[in-house]
């Protein structure tokens, strides 16, 4: 087993030197595929190495955890390229995938790190034996069994607890790690109030499940409720009680869906208030119960590092996709109802059809764009691009976009319609709405495209819609005229 590590730590190592290798002479686009593949490869080579040369007892679901992280950073390449290009569903999507597959990977990683430390533990118990039976050739065991009696004091529980953490230590666990350590915080309690007499027989089935919506609330409840009761047999009294606790929860987990995308780090620290009273509720009880700690006080452990590892990168990426273009909206002038709005050649005009659209910089959805236009509620965009006309005719730039569009969408449908109601004497419209054809739920997306071609330009008008019938998009894009001196010319 060993063997096969060292030989696919090297492997991984040595196709990450060749990723890196290629970066110098590849596209942007490559370039960062390159850069993903690389650090995954690099990564996982030298968590096997390691694993193989320190003999680490993990098991299958410790090398199953990294493939899945190894696999989480392939995919930051794929979710950052829906992004640039503001296909904004596959990037949701996307980012759930990723996101999916770092927990998931954390999940197994913690698992296999488990059974290696039990693994150490018997090791370490049959050794401790051997050196007793060693040095002592008698059966008589009192100095052990005294020992025994003072561990197990009335108000001790006797098995050791996880010591108490402080509260800024546990603030930057759920912060830096975009509150991923919820989970482990939540075992952590889960376990020691076992241990202090508050039955719950699956720790880790419920940390786990921390993470749905409905049933993560039960768990934290449960948990309020069992610190209340042991408190009050500890005679001690907490100021808050597990029903404020879960409205806490409840209200942080609200303020995280209303709140701008771009608060996202004030949105983890609103999210972390719970936890971090539950936490300190939690270390006043394993203060009253015991000094014997499962490990040192006020250290870093391997799997709080790993969260972190994880974490840091994840949280980075979520607060950049969110924070560009959602900065740009809450801090641009709101629009008015039918107010006509166009690019820096007044040559054309777009009629607002809902004040919830915002005009964002050029280039911040998209390359060579003349004007962009977002409405965040709707997730629904607007661009305009403006082309010089190389004799070129109408004709040519619908067909171009229609191949542009097959290059992205396998399967789709075209309805174009054309029109003289450009605002320029006898130059034709066409209008263009691209519908694709998706048998999973929620995964078809629309397109509405308007393009005209004067002598002198080709302007673009295109638009993604909402699956809604009354896309505003799609009256955003269907409002576009040539301006009056366009048509004198």
């Amino acid at each position: 087993m060993r063997t096969t590590q060292i030989i696919t730590g090297w492997l991984f190592i040595t196709i990450a030197l060749l990723c890196y290798g290629t970066l110098f002479n590849s596209p942007n686009n490559d370039w960062f595929f390159g850069l993903c593949a690389g650090t995954s490869f690099l990564f996982g080579g030298t968590v096997f190495t390691t694993v193989a040369i320190k003999n680490y007892k993990g098991g299958f679901r410790f090398p199953a955890g990294i493939l899945m992280l190894m696999v989480a950073i392939v995919l930051i390449w794929s979710t950052y390229n829906s992004y640039q290009k503001a296909q904004m569903e596959f990037f949701k999507i996307g980012l759930s995938i990723t996101s999916t597959c770092v927990i998931l990977g954390l999940i197994l990683v913690w698992f296999g790190h488990k059974r290696h430390k039990k693994i150490q533990a018997l090791l370490a118990i049959r050794t401790a034996e051997a050196h007793l039976a060693a040095a002592n050739k008698t059966v008589n065991a009192a100095p052990i069994s005294e020992g025994g009696s003072a561990d197990n004091l009335p108000g001790q529980s006797s098995s050791p607890l996880y010591p108490p953490m402080t509260l800024w230590r546990t603030y930057l666990l759920l912060i830096f790690s975009g509150a991923l350590y919820s989970i482990f915080l939540a075992y952590r309690t889960l376990k020691d109030l076992h241990t202090m007499g508050e039955k719950h027989p699956h720790p880790k089935r419920d940390a786990i499940g921390i993470i749905i919506p409905f049933y993560g609330l039960l768990v934290f409840i449960n948990m309020a409720n069992s610190i209340a009761k042991l408190a009050k047999s500890n005679n001690i009294n907490f100021k808050i009680t597990p029903i404020l606790l879960s409205g806490l929860l409840v209200l942080a987990g609200l303020a995280s869906v209303f709140m701008p995308t771009f608060l996202y780090p004030l949105t983890l620290s609103i999210t972390a208030i719970p936890w971090l009273l539950l936490h300190n509720q939690i270390n006043c009880l394993r203060l009253t119960q015991s000094a014997d700690w499962r490990q040192p006080v006020n250290s870093i452990t391997w799997m709080q590092r790993s969260v972190l590892i994880a974490g840091i990168p994840l949280t980075a990426l979520i607060f950049f996709f969110s924070t560009k273009t959602a900065f740009h909206y809450y801090a641009a002038d709101r629009l008015a109802l039918g107010q006509p709005v166009s690019g820096q050649p007044q040559i054309y005009q777009l009629k607002i059809p809902d004040t919830d659209w915002r005009i964002m910089p050029p280039g911040t959805l998209d390359k060579d764009t003349d004007l962009e236009l977002v409405n965040n509620p709707t997730n629904e965009w607007v661009v305009v691009r403006i082309r010089a006309n190389q004799r070129q005719t109408l004709d040519n730039f619908v067909d171009q976009r229609r191949e542009i569009v097959a290059s992205s969408w396998k399967d789709f449908k075209v309805v174009e319609t054309r029109t003289l109601d450009s605002g320029a004497y006898l130059t034709p419209l066409s209008f263009a709405h691209y519908k694709e054809n998706k048998n999973i739920v929620n995964l078809s997306q629309s397109l509405f495209i308007a393009t005209v071609v004067t002598p002198a330009q080709v302007i673009e008008v295109i638009g993604q819609g909402s699956k809604n019938a009354e896309s505003t998009a799609l009256q955003l894009v269907k409002s576009f005229q040539l301006n009056t001196k366009e048509g004198k010319q």
